[in-house]
């Protein structure tokens, strides 16, 4: 477990990002220009969560760089910089061009509008400890009151939150490192892997150097190499072999080392390395099977159903698929479901496929699995 600080600098140079810690604080405000706040670097340990995360995070959702968001709103791209690092704060009527152009959601432009992003509802004084218990709530809970959009500006107000802890505490800024890792992964469960790899770069960057990684420290560096694998226009799998191959020498922990193992197999697959693909799969599948929580052997029983029908082998992947699972997550229920679908429209078995594909359909909706909407419509394309 234990790294050097050498090696941990050639991983994080495998990600292609500067490090947030070589950042500077941006300028004072021009005269005439409200500064409502100054990102300072503290302690050396890079620029702070702030309010213009916000902005940051809803043009990156939309897609849009800078330069295109200036253009849209009518302003300098500098602008659009110092709006998204808080140096100063729009004036209303750009608020709301921002929201228009950037689709804010009703949350979301509350949010801006009114400028309370400082503090979460009913935890203006939380503990640390109770900020902590907050994000794994998030992360890990859905509800009616954590719809999609709560959640993705309940994870940016946390951090937000969790600034001053990280200033001054090392307990603090691991919390918020894990905290961006939590963003992180579910941003790549929804398959928005430019934001994902934006909030794993800012976890690892954040985690003291000289401490041994956490599980959560570890799923930001698995996120990271899956961002930087497949946010460009054509997948990058060799990037991700690299990044892994540094992770899996410094973990110990079976769930994640199948974890790592799956995502090796997606890799090497991406390289038409069907054989070992499926060796590296299945490998994943032998050390879940032996891991304490079930559902670890359900999300690489899904990998590798997966990975079968990639590799034109559907009707294995359907004996997989169909096999027998104890209280199942609603979500692996779903994603059996969508994997059902793919293995008959690659048999031809299109009735099946479709009312399998209705099954899947209600699931989704039933549930509020808003993250497999993409993965659904990319098979109905197919019918």
């Amino acid at each position: 477990m234990d790294t050097t600080q050498q090696e941990r600098l050639k991983a994080r140079s495998l990600l292609g990002t500067p490090f947030l810690s070589k950042q500077t604080p941006p300028a004072l405000g021009e005269p005439g220009q409200s500064v409502i706040e100054l990102v300072t670097v503290p302690n050396g340990i890079g620029p702070m969560p702030h309010r213009g995360e916000l902005l940051r995070a809803l043009r990156m959702r939309r897609g849009f760089s800078q330069e295109e968001t200036a253009q849209k709103i009518g302003v300098t791209t500098r602008t659009v910089r110092r709006w998204e690092s808080s140096e100063v704060w729009p004036a209303p009527a750009y608020i709301s061009s921002l929201c228009y152009c950037l689709e804010a959601r009703t949350e979301e432009m509350v949010a801006l509008t009114t400028g309370n992003l400082l503090f979460l509802p009913n935890l203006e004084n939380a503990s640390l400890a109770e900020l902590r218990t907050y994000g794994y709530q998030l992360f890990f809970y859905s509800d009616d009151t954590h719809t999609q959009a709560l959640k993705e500006l309940g994870f940016v107000m946390l951090e937000i939150q969790l600034g001053p802890f990280a200033t001054r505490s090392e307990t603090g800024r691991r919390v918020l490192s894990e905290t961006y890792s939590f963003h992180a992964e579910y941003l790549c469960r929804q398959e928005r892997f430019t934001e994902s790899g934006y909030y794993a770069d800012r976890a690892l960057d954040l985690w003291p150097q000289e401490t041994s990684p956490s599980k959560k420290i570890v799923m930001a560096g698995i996120t990271a190499a899956h961002s930087a694998t497949f946010r460009g226009p054509r997948p990058a799998p060799q990037r991700g072999m690299e990044i892994l191959r540094y992770w899996s020498g410094v973990v110990e922990w079976p769930e994640y080392q199948a974890w790592m193992l799956s995502n090796m197999a997606d890799y090497v697959g991406q390289m038409g390395e069907a054989e070992s693909s499926l060796a590296f799969v299945r490998q994943a599948r032998a050390i879940a099977a032996h891991c304490d929580n079930p559902h670890e052997l359900h999300n690489r029983e899904l990998d590798e159903a997966r990975i079968l029908i990639d590799v034109g082998q559907p009707r294995q992947a359907l004996i997989l698929i169909h096999k027998d699972r104890p209280q199942p997550y609603l979500d692996h229920s779903a994603k059996f479901r969508l994997l059902e679908v793919a293995a008959y429209l690659n048999l031809g078995e299109r009735s099946i496929a479709h009312d399998r594909f209705q099954d899947a359909l209600r699931l989704i909706e039933t549930n509020n699995l808003v993250h497999l909407l993409s993965r659904a419509e990319k098979l109905a394309l197919q019918f």
